[in-house]
């Protein structure tokens, strides 16, 4: 079971959300609901990427990283938060949810593992984080 996200990249996503603009954040195109079919879909496609996809070394994301980035989106999409403006399959084996924001402010939560994530805020101008999630424990 994934680790929440932290608060403050929650009340981000969330804020943007109720007071972003429309024409302030690239979701994806289509309806909202078919803008996140679309990302859920380029996130089952990564299954098929082999190492050297790239054709300069790139390690395939394994099955395990993609299922783990296909719950986590599921997790932002049932919280009401906006979709990521892309997905991205890493280099280094990982797969990224980012988030182009107003404000010159990005948010990458890169999946390296079935239930593991670096969480980056990266805001020009400003104060920049990052977190690390791993599983939650249940008893």
């Amino acid at each position: 079971m994934w680790a929440s996200l932290p608060p403050d990249i929650l009340r981000l996503l969330a804020h943007h959300h109720v007071n972003g603009s429309a024409n302030s954040y690239p979701a994806p195109t289509g309806s909202s609901t078919e803008g996140w079919a679309e990302l859920f879909t380029e996130l089952d496609t990564f299954r098929l990427l082999t190492d050297d996809y790239d054709g300069q070394g790139a390690i395939a994301p394994t099955n395990e990283v993609v299922e783990g980035a296909i719950e986590l989106l599921g997790d932002c999409r049932r919280m009401g938060l906006l979709p990521p403006s892309c997905v991205v399959a890493g280099v280094n084996g990982t797969v990224s949810l980012e988030w182009d924001l107003p404000d010159r402010q990005l948010v990458v939560v890169e999946v390296t593992d079935r239930h593991a994530a670096d969480v980056f805020l990266i805001a020009l101008d400003q104060h920049s984080a990052s977190w690390v999630l791993g599983p939650t424990l249940t008893t």
